[in-house]
């Protein structure tokens, strides 16, 4: 069989254009090899949309944990909102659309073969990596997981069998950035173990100051620590043994506002108990100032470990590879969650807003090849447990700041916000009776526990139809099965309690109140009263869910499917590879993981469930060389449909995941590599899509925003996105060299929520990083000057609605989770 090799597209009329007569074999490309196929393979060779960025790429551009990819890969788009664990990736555009950790990604990330949970769980300090390969479309005849947008995978270095080597590394920058990396490698036993240790550390101050305090968000307080061990047990087996540990304890996440709503929601010049500022005095969220309550830190402390074993055994003309690992992940939230100075909505330490994963997967492969191709089988097991705890309260501000709402939204009612929380309406709106309030420090006490089980068995062959054309066939089918608790507690004074003497649950009141209305037949008039007023305070209340019932909600679902993919890849003479794919991916349906989804007075935990999402691609592609090797360029055309796409939202009065019947997304990518000159390399890629929710689709029936902003026929991620980097190297004299890097990315057009609201429209932007080094010739000693947004540019990739009025698009107050601003500083570095 003749390996294809090369990636391109309008190769023809470039290199008719542009051929030089000769070229310095120093400029010649080579081959990238990667492991997308589960075989070491040059990049170029496989028919596959996938993406490889080496240690010196990532070191470049300063990139220390998967989010920051985005800086070198416009495939993928990454946001995080209130807390950094539930920050999400996408590829082309489509990722996972919640915060819910019920929702699996849309991207899977793996490291060193192992699967992490969520989006969020792999957003970690990375260490010193070999690579990482960004593969996009479905996969899951080759991976353990299966993923329906695509996956990232990290493989970070191994130990050194041969030698001593290590480096040490120290950072010092703007916002007190100080950083130290460290690690030693070493053979143990000569030609059969070795072993390697790392440490990264990082602590910054952050950049959004608090105007209540002292203290400022978005700070960095991290480590991680990894230990491996690598071993020959004899000519045909070897062990790889990797034991990682990383702690954070962070304020986050600041969010500015930059729209204080109306004169009811805005509290900028609230009263509050404290003293405090309610809001930033502008609507310019850049002036990097926030308000939180004082004394309501808003904290974030995520740890998580796991130990992984990889065994290969090399048989007569076969492999076999066991892959093992145990991971756990915890993340606790506490303090204001309101965004903002008046002390309305909190976590308090002991009732946090807590996720916790335990996992244990196994995958075993076996491959190897025959005359005329290659072929592999693999089964994969996954073992998880989700747990939480939501505990929301009531701040000492909440009840006025509802009084202030209700009586301004509905003035024609004197006391409106008295009389629609009073025990019991009477045949006209009296106010007798007792007077259900907001009560500081109220609020619920819910814990959840998520179980599932998921096995898969999957295969891919490669038949060599001919010298020049290889056709191969995919397959996986995949059983998972789920079952959720969730015990809710309510923490409300009872009614003949509190200040009013109605209890402390309001919400419960106006519904009661209204309900009664209707049951009695009262005029139309007071009947819409008592629902507008019901409608507003239970949206108030709507974080604590409180016309769920005290007790235990259950449910379980099982979900099976078979998917897999057909490739067709042909090698011309000139060693262009064009190539066809067809594949369908998976993702499992699952249970929203608070009360928020629960059915009021319903006894059944069946609201919780959503539907397993589908997916189904059409790639066609090029690969090719051109100018005597010097420059790379591949194209891939996609189509893809999403069928029961899981989309998170807040519709008013529950957050929730909902299924939408269908997405679809088309679009181009063009990815090059350029070595101009012996000492000049430039790379770029570019991708255009275009995701859109069908006319006919069902969003705004099954999800319709609450200000009735329709999504049908919209697109819902922005159409381009852009990378471009450029590094520069040279000699100073006979012992120095010097590099110089630049970097930059284009985001176009786009919205920052899923509600699609024009108020959440924002335009494209550019984001420039560089890095300048000098070092000795082999690169043993390296000091690098280094400026990320270097231009400070000013983004917010999210937008959202803060509590307690939440799910209105853009027609009430907007918090923004803005872009990192201009950071620069100093790296020394040894490597030995």
């Amino acid at each position: 069989m003749k390996q294809p090799t090369r990636l391109g597209f309008g190769g023809i009329a470039i290199a008719s254009l542009l051929h030089p007569l000769c070229v310095n074999a120093d400029r010649i490309l080579e081959e990238v090899i990667v492991t997308a196929t589960k075989r070491e393979q040059a990049i170029n060779s496989i028919p596959v949309a996938v993406s490889a960025y080496t240690s010196s790429q990532m070191e470049q551009s300063g990139i220390r944990d998967v989010s920051e990819l985005t800086a070198i890969s416009p495939f993928i788009s990454y946001g995080s909102t209130e807390s950094s664990a539930s920050g999400n990736l996408s590829i082309r555009g489509i990722g996972t659309l919640g915060t819910d950790p019920g929702l699996e990604s849309s991207v899977g990330v793996f490291i060193d073969g192992v699967y992490r949970n969520r989006s969020g769980v792999a957003i970690d300090e990375l260490g010193e990596v070999e690579r990482v390969e960004v593969l996009r479309g479905p996969q899951g005849s080759l991976f353990g997981r299966n993923t329906s947008a695509g996956l990232i995978h990290v493989i970070t270095k191994k130990p050194n069998m041969e030698e001593l080597e290590g480096y040490a590394e120290l950072t010092a920058g703007n916002y007190d950035l100080l950083q130290f990396g460290g690690a030693v490698s070493a053979p143990l036993i000569d030609n059969t173990l070795a072993g390697r240790i790392e440490l990264v550390a990082t602590q910054r101050d952050g950049f959004l100051e608090d105007i209540n305090s002292s203290d400022t968000y978005n700070d960095r307080d991290r480590y991680m620590m990894r230990g491996q061990l690598l071993w020959h047990a004899s000519d045909s087996v070897t062990a790889r043994f990797i034991l990682d540990y990383s702690d954070r304890k962070e304020l986050c996440c600041g969010s500015p506002s930059s729209q204080k709503g109306n004169p009811l929601e805005d509290v900028t010049n609230f009263p509050n108990s404290r003293g405090d500022a309610g809001l930033d005095a502008d609507d310019d969220p850049y002036d990097l100032k926030i308000a939180t309550t004082s004394g309501r830190q808003q904290t974030e402390e995520t740890e998580q470990a796991g130990l992984s074993a990889e065994v290969t055994w090399d048989l007569e003309n076969s492999q076999l590879t066991s892959i093992t690992a145990f991971r756990e992940w915890e993340v606790v939230l506490e303090g204001d969650t309101d965004f903002s100075g008046a002390d309305l909505l909190f976590y308090e330490e002991g009732s946090p807003r807590a996720q916790k994963f335990e996992t244990f997967t196994q995958e075993l492969r076996w491959q190897g090849a025959w005359d005329g191709g290659s072929w592999l089988v693999g089964v994969f097991f996954a073992d998880e447990v989700l747990s939480g705890e939501f505990a929301p309260r009531y701040g000492a501000d909440m009840n006025s700041y509802a009084q202030r709402y209700v009586n301004g939204a509905i003035p024609s009612v004197p006391n409106a916000y008295q009389t629609a929380t009073t025990y019991p309406a009477g045949p006209v709106p009296s106010g007798s009776g007792a007077q259900a309030q907001f009560i500081g420090g109220e609020g619920i006490g819910d814990e959840s526990e998520q179980n599932s089980e998921s096995i898969a068995i999957f295969t891919q062959e490669d038949f060599d139809l001919t010298e020049n054309l290889v056709l191969t066939v995919g397959a996986r089918y995949t059983r998972e099965e789920k079952d959720i608790t969730i015990n809710s507690v309510n923490g409300f004074s009872p009614i003949g309690t509190g200040p009013g003497g109605g209890g402390g649950n309001p919400c419960q009141a106006a519904a009661a109140n209204a309900a009664t209305a209707a049951a009695t037949n009262q005029p139309a008039p007071t009947q819409a009263f008592y629902n507008g007023a019901r409608d507003i305070v239970c949206g108030i209340a709507a974080i604590t869910g409180p016309l769920i019932s005290e007790g235990r909600y259950e449910s379980d679902r099982k979900d099976t499917e078979l998917t897999g993919t057909v490739k067709l890849a042909y090698t011309a003479e000139d060693g262009t590879l064009y190539f066809a794919n067809v594949a369908r991916g998976f993702k499992g349906g699952g249970f929203n993981q608070t009360r928020l989804s629960l059915l009021p007075l319903n006894s059944s935990g069946d609201s919780l469930g959503f539907d397993a999402e589908k997916a189904d691609t059409f790639e066609l592609g090029m690969k090719t060389y051109l100018l005597d090797r010097t420059l790379s360029l591949n194209t891939t055309l996609f189509y893809s449909r999403f069928e029961d796409y899981q989309l998170g939202q807040f519709d008013g009065i529950t957050l929730k995941t909902f299924s939408i019947d269908e997405i679809d997304s088309e679009g181009v990518e063009i990815e090059s590599l350029w070595r101009a000159t012996e000492g000049l390399t430039v790379t770029g890629a570019v991708v255009y899509t275009n995701n859109r929710y069908p006319d006919d689709s069902n969003i705004d029936q099954v999800a319709p925003t609450t200000d009735g902003n329709l999504r049908a026929g919209a697109q819902l991620s922005k159409e381009w996105a852009a990378t471009a980097g450029v590094t520069y190297s040279a000699p100073l004299t006979d012992k120095l060299a010097f590099i110089a890097h630049l970097d930059a990315r284009y985001t176009g057009d786009y919205h920052s929520n899923s509600s699609l609201d024009n108020d959440f429209k924002e335009g494209a932007y550019t984001v420039v990083n560089g890095r300048l080094s000098v070092g000795d010739m082999g690169r043993n000693w390296v000091v690098e000057a280094w400026a990320r947004n270097l231009t400070d540019t000013e983004y917010a990739p999210i937008q959202f609605d803060p509590p307690p009025i939440q799910g209105r698009g853009g027609n009430g107050r907007i918090g923004d989770f803005i872009g990192e601003p201009r950071t620069f500083g100093l790296t020394a570095r040894r490597n030995f």
